[in-house]
């Protein structure tokens, strides 16, 4: 299963039993009583399904977490800054099907047996889920910390397949994995990361540049220049990320907008935005908010 994992592109897989996470379900739902969670409601509902399989998959007895390593060996154009994973196409497409062929793999022979597939899908909290497969822990950042960095991507499968587990990283570990180091806290230009380990929505530029709809009344005033569409700050300075080599599957899926300028951003038209941005995460974001925030950075 895992030789056929890393055929298909994927840098990590592990195996968690389909167990409660009683504690990573606390520290979840003090981050959402903090108000780290901003106006994304939808986090506070159904807690429980995040931590516990079974809510999603009845009579699922295993989670199969697979990493995907998007770092591609080049750099914009433009002094416009966008996120490392929206360089390539819509992630959620290409790694569920990658997830369904090794899931087709995995259940090949048995019968009477379910699986579910998740990408950013369901309620399910895919980091701790990773974390749980032996597969990282979380940093100082909260983002996932693997053996090669935090920039990949995280795919899930649930199934009723009784499958053998792989061990989650020691305790110690897992409770100050990062140590002393404090760059990505020091780095984070909004002060996001004043509580190590959590990330405070609120002041999060990734969140006002990609997720948030509303109007800034009730968030502090975030300066999000450069960035455009995400942020990458603290993975930048972060020394787990300072890789040696690139993936190359990633370099299948590289977006068609990375060439361009300056004057290409400023001067983009809705026909070219559909053109170059169809099937990227930034279409989802749409034209006008993506002017808007190139408006915002020129001034």
């Amino acid at each position: 299963m895992k030789d056929y994992a890393f055929r298909l592109g994927f840098s990590g897989i592990g195996i968690a039993g389909a167990g409660a996470l009683v504690e990573a379900r606390q520290q979840f739902e003090q981050s959402i009583a903090l108000g780290f969670h901003a106006d994304m409601l939808y986090l506070a509902r159904e807690t429980g399904h995040r931590f516990l399989p079974t809510r999603l998959l009845a009579g699922c007895q295993s989670v199969i977490v697979c990493l995907y390593d998007y770092r591609l060996p080049l750099e914009l154009q433009s002094r416009y800054k966008v996120a490392r994973y929206a360089q390539l196409k819509d992630y959620h497409i290409f790694m569920r099907e990658k997830l369904e062929a090794l899931a087709a793999f995995v259940h090949a022979g048995t019968t009477g047996e379910q699986y579910k597939i998740t990408v950013d899908t369901s309620p399910l909290s895919e980091k701790q889920w990773a974390v749980q497969a032996g597969l990282g822990h979380l940093g100082k950042n909260g983002l996932l910390l693997s053996s090669s960095g935090s920039y990949c991507f995280i795919g899930i499968i649930l199934t009723t397949l009784h499958l053998p587990t792989t061990e989650p990283a020691a305790l110690a570990e897992r409770q100050d994995p990062c140590g002393s180091c404090r760059l990505c806290v020091e780095a984070c230009p909004a002060g996001a990361l004043h509580e190590p380990y959590r990330v405070d929505a609120r002041r999060c530029i990734a969140y006002h540049t990609v997720e948030y709809k509303g109007t800034g009344e009730h968030f502090p005033k975030i300066q999000c220049s450069p960035w455009i569409f995400g942020c990458d700050r603290c993975q930048e300075v972060c020394p787990r990320n300072r890789a040696l080599s690139y993936p190359t599957d990633a370099q299948r899926y590289q977006a068609p907008f990375l060439h361009f300028t300056d004057s290409d951003w400023e001067n983009l038209t809705s026909e070219q935005f559909q053109r170059y941005f169809s099937g990227t995460c930034l279409q989802r974001r749409g034209y006008e908010k993506i002017r808007v925030a190139i408006s915002r950075d020129k001034e």
